[in-house]
């Protein structure tokens, strides 16, 4: 028969309504029972057309509100209406039918009286064209016949065959029964045993081909785990299992018994018998549980030879072909198996899912391949699989089961990679209180250690204490590299900047880019900080010892700071990257610091030549500074003697920048290196501009020693005069003791020249009362002799 369920509602919480219609043929004539159940009573009534031609009408009370479509079938025509109750139901059978209130219990009740209309939870209407609404009634008896005395029908006991039992001795029922009680809880041993006594016993018993059945069954189960038991082997199954087929060839355990066989076949090498025992199996048992089962036993046979394409064809052929979960499940299991072993995981993946999604209990029938798969696809790291496994045997099995610890470690684990971080920190803690001083506490501390990282814990203290004893407990692997990230992230948070670096060394021996990264971007911004601030120092130690220097924001001022901090080697590969710059006016800044770094360097020629090319890029420019570049142009060329052009370069910075402090010290030192030449004209004209712009710009920068040079230069061309004046200038300054006593006596001197001795003998006598000594004293006590003879 074939059923059809046109429709089922389930108001999910208080409705609750269906229409059912199961259907059949007979003799090549439809017929079909129509079912209408509610969980409330209802009404239906039927409403006569014309001859045997009726419609009913059945009316739920209901406030719920549904979406139902009409239905319409080859038998019947249902419509559903919304009326202000509920719904109407209208059935158009297309064929002759009767209405039935079928809510009467059938053995409740000693009369069961006709009732088709009223209310029940109940309908039935029968559709069949031999039904007649009228039919002939011949005269007769016409009252209800009750048998008050009768007990209720009953047919007793059946056979295996659903057939009446009528047999008088029941010591074999109770004898087939208790094997089969055995059978079931698996003491297969005992059902053999059994089975043999039984036969000899009751020879002629009912149950025969059960106890036979049982027989092979248990020996089959037997020799599954051991080759021999009490001499019965293989073939014995072989040969039991020909008799019972030739002596009960009609009984529906036969493709059982024939897939015993092939696996007895299998197990002695008889593939050829095998085959043919499967062949049978294949054409006259197509859909049976037991052919599914014989092809999965017979591809695991095949897949041993190395023909592996073919028994996995066949393994998939019953895996997507049976109706039976448990067969399915097997053959999803075998799949399984063989792809772990061809290390296809993906496809194992695939196969291993269908048996959890759908029947898992399936794989606790053999846990210790259960605990294998999961280690093969924690192995793989194929964590999402290998947890539901775990999960399944932990929670299975006893703690004294073989692979119940390391399932447990294993299991928490493929959680913490899954990110489920409670159920893995719950099971990580019930692994530390079931094995305290098991096999994996080690690991087992290490996973917690690295799910603290996911624990929502806010205490900063805390957390960076946590983090450094995981760093000085694992070092640079995994956890410790993770906890030091993490420290630096949370130091980073609270710009703790200085003590991140404090972590230099970890971040190095760790070796990981992440990590250096993070490193190096907090020194950038500390470096950038001191920059700020001027603080070279820092700035060149940030920039040495760590990888920053293109990342820093100020370039010029980081080449400032080196140059400051005596690093010209790293002051002149910095300025030097940057002298091809597309912008010019920085092109011509870089020029000129490289010129200044060759020139601290001892490069000389190079820094001019570096100056020189700075001045030629800045002649395009509208406006550019050049007068660094002849500044230290003038500097290299006095190292190198080349003392006109020296001097020539302080006559173009003159008409550039007449007042620069630069210009004041180019005075300063072409006055000294003339005056080492003994070229007095040359002293005599640069300090002389020496002192007469510090005296425009209210400067005494270079003085006393400008003007030690200029009176000096003075009076080796005997210019008294002006010698004089500038001595008195001098000593009108405010002097160190030791630079007045030296102003004093070349003032002293000029005096006595032009024989001004009252003046001259002022200044000696000063002189000589300074507190102060040094050889310019000395000198001065000299010439006081020398103005005591010229008095006298």
């Amino acid at each position: 028969m074939k059923q059809i369920i046109l429709l089922f509602l389930t108001a999910v919480y208080a409705f609750s309504f269906s229409v059912i219609l199961n259907g059949g043929e007979e003799q090549g004539s439809s017929y079909g029972v129509l079912h209408i159940q509610n969980d409330t009573p209802f009404s239906c009534e039927a409403k006569l057309l014309e001859l045997d031609k009726k419609i009913y009408i059945c009316n739920i009370s209901t406030k719920e509100i549904f979406n139902i479509d009409d239905k319409i079938t080859s038998l019947v025509d249902i419509k559903f209406n919304k009326t202000n109750n509920g719904y109407e139901i209208i059935i158009n059978p297309k064929q002759n039918s009767r209405l039935l209130n079928v809510n009467e219990n059938l053995f409740g009740n000693n009369e069961i009286k006709k009732k088709d209309a009223g209310v029940s939870t109940h309908y039935s209407i029968i559709i069949d064209p031999t039904l007649r609404e009228f039919k002939k009634v011949s005269n007769g008896i016409n009252f209800p016949i009750t048998y008050n005395d009768m007990i209720y029908p009953s047919i007793g006991a059946l056979d295996i065959n659903k057939m009446p039992i009528q047999y008088v001795n029941g010591d074999d029922i109770e004898l087939y029964l208790n094997i089969k009680k055995l059978y079931d809880m698996g003491l297969y041993e005992r059902v053999f045993d059994e089975t043999l006594n039984a036969s000899k016993i009751h020879p002629n018993s009912i149950f025969t081909s059960e106890f036979e059945l049982y027989k092979i069954r248990a020996l089959d189960k037997i020799l599954s785990s051991q080759k021999v038991y009490d001499n019965f082997k293989f073939i014995d199954i072989v040969n039991m299992g020909k008799n019972w087929i030739r002596s009960f060839p009609s009984d529906e355990n036969y493709p059982e018994v024939l897939g015993i066989i092939l696996r007895a076949y299998l197990a002695l090498d008889m593939g050829g018998d095998a085959s043919y025992n499967l062949d049978i199996l294949v054409k006259e048992h197509t859909n049976s549980k037991w052919t599914k089962l014989a092809i999965i036993d017979y591809a695991g046979a095949i897949y041993k030879e190395g023909k592996s394409k073919e028994a996995i064809k066949m393994l998939e052929s019953v895996l997507y072909s049976s109706n039976d979960m448990e067969v399915a499940s097997e053959a999803a299991f075998k799949l399984t198996d063989i792809s772990i072993e061809r290390a296809k995981f993906n496809d194992a993946k695939e196969y291993i899912l269908k048996i959890i999604n759908a029947n898992k209990e399936y794989l606790l029938k053999d846990k210790n391949t259960l605990a294998s798969f999961a280690q093969n696809f924690f192995n793989k790291k194929i964590y999402d699989i290998s947890s539901k496994l775990y999960e399944l045997y932990v929670e299975n099995s006893k703690r004294s089961d073989d692979y119940y610890e390391s399932a447990l470690k294993n299991l928490g684990i493929s959680l913490m990679r899954l990110g489920e971080v409670k159920k893995a920190y719950e099971y990580l803690k019930r692994y530390e209180k079931e094995f305290k001083d098991g096999a994996y506490v080690k690991d087992v501390e290490e996973a917690l250690d690295e799910l603290f990282f996911e624990i929502n814990e806010t205490n900063t203290t805390k957390l960076s204490d946590y983090y450094d004893t995981l760093m000085d407990r694992y070092g640079s692997n995994d956890i410790g590299k993770k906890a030091l990230l993490e420290q630096i992230k949370l130091l980073s948070k609270d710009k703790k900047y200085d003590e991140i670096l404090s972590y230099k060394n970890k971040v190095i021996d760790a070796n990981d880019t992440n990590l250096t990264n993070l490193l190096n971007n907090t020194a950038l911004i500390l470096a950038n900080e001191s920059l700020v601030k001027s603080a070279c120092e820092k700035t060149v130690y940030l920039n040495e010892n760590f990888d920053i220097q293109n990342s820093i924001n100020n370039q010029f001022r980081l080449f400032d700071c080196m140059i400051q901090m005596s690093r010209y080697d790293k002051a002149y590969s910095l300025a030097h990257s940057h002298i091809n710059t597309k912008n010019l006016e920085d092109r011509v800044e870089w020029l000129i610091r490289v010129s200044i770094s060759l020139y601290k360097l001892g490069r000389y020629y190079e820094a001019i030549n570096a100056s020189n090319d700075a001045i030629a890029v800045a002649a395009s420019l509208e406006y550019s500074d050049i007068t660094p570049s002849l500044y230290y142009r003038f500097l290299s060329l006095l190292e190198l003697n080349r003392f006109d052009e020296a001097i020539q370069t302080i006559n173009e910075f003159e008409k550039l920048k007449k007042d620069d402090v630069k210009l004041l010290e180019m005075y300063d030192k072409i006055a000294k290196f003339a005056a080492k030449k003994d070229n007095d004209s040359v002293v005599l004209t640069y300090s002389k501009k020496a002192i007469d712009m510090q005296k425009r710009l209210n400067l005494t920068l270079f003085s006393p020693g400008i003007n030690f040079l200029y009176i000096s230069s003075l009076n080796k061309i005997s210019d008294y005069k002006n010698a004089i004046n500038a001595g008195r200038e001098l000593l009108a300054m405010r002097l160190e003791p030791s630079d007045r006593l030296r102003a004093l006596y070349q003032t002293a001197e000029v005096c006595i020249k032009i024989k001004n001795y009252d003046e001259a003998k002022k200044y000696v006598d000063e002189c000589i009362n300074s507190t102060f000594n040094n050889s310019w004293k000395d000198l001065c006590v000299i010439q006081k002799e020398i103005l005591s003879k010229s008095l006298n």
